[in-house]
């Protein structure tokens, strides 16, 4: 957020407080159940809705199997289920019922405030539905209420202490609610039009600002800390709710970011694809890959952990987040299950009597061959006649939502999803045709510095609405040209203290359709004290002098061409407190040794223990340890040392250093002469 943004403003409370009213005659609602009567589940899972059978289930993460399940009389396309202390909450469009998790029967039926599929959020055990275009926040349970947010909203989050964090997008507000409050306080600017998103980082509500390129922490008060994130944000970044191991998974154009609270921590240039947003597993970032169907998982340190293919079949899939960290994927509006575990790895959900409802979906590592998951069965009861006496069906459904909000803030059953190919280089919230991906990378092929998954993808059956769309005269897609897209991370990239520099190297980042033009190169400490410089595009190495010693830096290298700036890799950093300096002293004449080329080498060392006995060890490029044990000396008073007359060496050409327990002195190219 911008300095003319960044100061706080008063305070807007968006009040508007309307009670939830049960409707009468719940008695006579009639559900059939399987579960065991007057037991309360933990929070071990995640529920979910199949309206095909009037069905909602709950999917117990750590055994992978169905443990709880009702028929609920007709059920709507887009129903939503969240669990709360006591209860769980059917959500549809026309109407919110409560379940009780001891009988599994339904004790309550009331009105949703608009025709829209919320997101549902679990506030420390208090449930949520916020519907985002209509801006209203339904708090379910005990002291249940709709709660006006005041306009259109962003992907919610929710911090451990149970505070909702909500973004007002066409105001440029950053808003909280408060457990057990009635209204919204909105204390934080942001900016204008939507751009932007939350998550939680460490337990702490933090705000993605792609015009600024910062990440700010978010207070009750307003905003806190502000970290400039060290990469050119485009529009329409779509954000992980919460993090992994302190890193927030940001989807950038083609770019997977992992962000903390110093900004990038890493980074992966994903394959060619058309890609849901992230979201935060217990040990995983996972995303889902739309057009080949396929669920990638990546570690907080941006290493690919497992490709998994989703079974054949019909149907959306989606990632939901489960109350107990796990990231589960639905397919079908509850037809099938997968659970993804803390290795990444994916697995279908079994029924509650041990036997697999079908064949479980094995993860693949890349090359391995992929299996199939099957459709979760059915429970043993008949459809129940609808009720006479629940809420009324006929609610007026709300206006539409805007037609300019920006992509991540239209409805989600709505939102087109992007080609991360263009999303980077597209006006803020256009919208986008998608065209089909470009083929599978041919066996064997991978991006430099990833492990690409090999081998063929699963293809969805003809007729599956999800399956590519049908193009040339054989079916198949027709291959859209290919648009030139921002380069990919510089692979390798490492730092080296050699005695008053860092010297960075790297190797040649992925072009992605546009040579690359440059290098960026950025540093940043603690202290806030940063740096940046330009190299060329056949650069591989630079050396970043005038740092703070002891003070750990974070560098980045970022590529460049004509779509843009790239991932940047990251790297930190910490020029040592001791420290040595080689350079060509004294003209010297020994055997073996003589003019122009045989003088002593120089060596200054700083910063060392008083009045020690420290090893020196000169090493030379071409002649490796050349002077046998080297030298043992004692330090000065002060830490200090100097010898000038214990190496003599001609080696013109070759490169010279000392190793000095450990610690290395920069590299010294032995000239022909002295100066």
């Amino acid at each position: 957020m911008s300095g003319a943004r960044g100061g706080r403003r008063n305070r807007l409370p968006m009040v508007l407080l309307v009670a939830l009213a049960l409707v009468a005659g719940v008695a006579a609602v009639s559900t059939a159940s399987t579960g065991t009567p007057g037991v309360r589940f933990a929070a071990v899972g995640r529920w979910f809705a199949d309206p095909a059978r009037d069905t909602v289930f709950r999917v117990n993460g750590v055994s992978r199997t169905v443990d709880a399940r009702a028929t609920v009389p007709r059920l709507e396309p887009g129903t939503e289920v969240v669990e709360g202390e006591r209860s769980s909450y059917v959500i549809g469009p026309t109407d919110i019922r409560e379940l009780d998790k001891s009988s599994l029967t339904v004790t309550g039926t009331t009105r949703p405030p608009a025709r829209e599929r919320p997101v549902t959020v679990d506030g420390a055990g208090q449930p949520y539905a916020v519907y985002r275009a209509a801006g209203k926040v339904v708090r379910l349970g005990p002291g249940g209420a709709v709660i006006e947010a005041g306009g259109p909203l962003g992907a919610p989050v929710v911090t451990p202490d149970g505070t909702l964090w909500l973004h007002r997008t066409a105001a440029g507000l950053l808003c909280h609610l408060r457990p057990g409050a009635d209204r919204v306080t909105c204390a934080t600017p942001a900016p204008a039009g939507g751009s932007g998103a939350l998550s939680v980082l460490d337990g702490v509500a933090v705000f993605l600002d792609p015009v600024d390129d910062t990440l700010t922490t978010l207070t009750l008060d307003g905003p806190g800390k502000v970290t400039t994130i060290g990469a050119d944000l485009p529009p329409g970044i779509r954000v992980a709710g919460a993090s992994v191991q302190g890193r927030a998974a940001v989807l950038a154009g083609g770019d997977l970011l992992l962000v903390d609270t110093r900004g990038i921590a890493g980074g992966v240039a994903l394959p060619r694809g058309r890609w849901a947003a992230p979201m935060a597993g217990r040990s995983s970032v996972v995303l889902l890959e739309l057009q080949r169907r396929q669920i990638h998982t990546y570690a907080p340190t941006g290493r690919l952990q497992r490709v998994t293919p989703l079974p054949p079949g019909r149907g959306e899939a989606q990632l939901r987040q489960g109350q107990d960290g796990r990231v589960y994927v639905e397919i079908g509006q509850g037809r099938q299950v997968l659970v993804v575990d803390d290795q990444g790895g994916a697995a279908a959900a079994r029924d509650g009597g041990g036997t697999p409802a079908g064949s479980r979906s094995a993860s693949r590592r890349p090359g391995a061959p992929a299996s199939s998951a099957t459709t979760l069965p059915a429970p043993p009861s008949t459809r129940v006649p609808p009720p006479t006496d629940l809420a009324p069906t006929d609610v007026p459904p709300t206006d539409p939502p805007p037609t300019d909000l920006p992509l991540d803030d239209l409805p989600l059953e709505t939102a087109p999803v992007a080609d991360p190919a263009i999303t980077g280089n597209r006006p803020a919230g256009s919208r986008l045709t998608i065209p089909p991906p470009s083929a599978d990378p041919r066996p064997g092929s991978s991006t430099p510095g990833q492990d690409t998954p090999t081998g063929p993808a699963p293809s969805p059956p003809a007729g599956d609405p999800t399956g590519p769309p049908a193009g040339g005269p054989s079916g198949t897609p027709e291959e859209p040209p290919l648009l030139p897209n921002r380069p990919g991370m510089p692979p390798g990239l490492t730092a080296v203290a050699r005695s008053t520099e860092l010297i960075l190297t790297w190797d040649a980042a992925p072009a992605n359709g546009a040579d690359v033009t440059a290098y960026e190169v950025t540093w940043i400490g603690p202290d806030g004290g940063s740096g940046t410089r330009t190299t060329g595009a056949d650069t591989r190495t630079t050396a970043i002098a005038g740092l703070t010693r002891g003070t750990p830096y974070r560098i980045g290298v970022t590529a460049r061409n004509a779509a843009g700036s790239g991932v940047p890799a990251v790297v930190e950093a910490t020029l040592p407190s001791r420290w040595i300096t080689v350079s060509r002293g004294r003209d010297a004449t020994w055997t073996n040794c003589g003019p122009p080329s045989c003088g002593n080498i120089r060596v200054e060392l700083f910063g060392f223990p008083p009045l020690t006995n420290v090893q020196l060890t000169p090493v030379a490029s071409g002649w490796g340890r050349f002077n046998g044990t080297g030298a043992e000396l004692q330090t000065r008073a002060d830490g200090t040392l100097v010898s000038q007359s214990r190496f003599p060496f001609s080696g013109a050409g070759q490169t010279v250093w000392v190793d000095v327990d450990g610690v290395e002195s920069n590299r010294f190219l032995w000239p022909e002469r002295a100066p």
